[in-house]
């Protein structure tokens, strides 16, 4: 969609509709890592380039350069200040469709990451909002299925999980690209 905002930018998403409830139990957590290797490696971009890329025009990874998975989905965020950006952009949004590498190195160093949240996630001193809420999805297939996975299943975490996953989820058919912002449509449907 164009928008006539006088500022020159484009907003991209791109929402993957698989998250937590779609893991088998075997593959808790796999929707949330599948989200971080977007930022660490893809057919045409090697280990964080993506990340330093935009922010090279501009953009702040967390602010403007982000990515979320819940139950249902997993949705990938790019804000650009220069919309002459835009192909980079859709090339990368293309490589988290079908171009994810899963390099070894990267998932081994990911899992601390992940980790890292899974504690922030999970603190010995629960405020009281969080202990309600997971009494009121205990014992249902919310409570089973934590977006975040468990300590365990992080840990076991493989190239060849995450990918199996991965390939059964990032179809065409489970995605929706989202472009809004000062764009030329028809140039933008050619570079889709």
């Amino acid at each position: 969609r164009h928008n006539e905002k006088p500022e020159k930018r484009a907003e991209l998403r791109l929402a993957v509709k698989a998250g937590s409830m779609q893991e088998d139990d075997n593959q808790q957590g796999l929707a949330h890592f599948v989200e971080h290797m977007a930022f660490n490696g893809s057919t045409h971009f090697s280990g964080n380039e993506a990340i330093k890329l935009f922010e090279q025009s501009g953009g702040s990874f967390g602010a403007d350069i982000n990515a979320f998975t819940t139950y249902q989905q997993t949705g990938y965020k790019l804000e650009l200040a220069d919309p002459s950006q835009l192909q980079d952009a859709l090339i990368w949004m293309r490589d988290i469709g079908d171009g994810l590498t899963f390099a070894p190195a990267q998932v081994e160093k990911e899992k601390g990451v992940i980790l890292g949240e899974w504690r922030r996630a999970n603190p010995d001193d629960k405020p009281f909002a969080l202990n309600a809420y997971q009494a009121s999805v205990e014992g249902t297939l919310y409570g089973e299925h934590d977006p975040i996975g468990t300590r365990d299943s992080i840990q076991k975490a493989t190239p060849t999980t995450l990918k199996s996953f991965y390939e059964k989820w990032y179809q065409p058919q489970y995605a929706e690209l989202i472009i809004t912002g000062n764009v030329n449509l028809d140039s933008v449907a050619k570079i889709i």
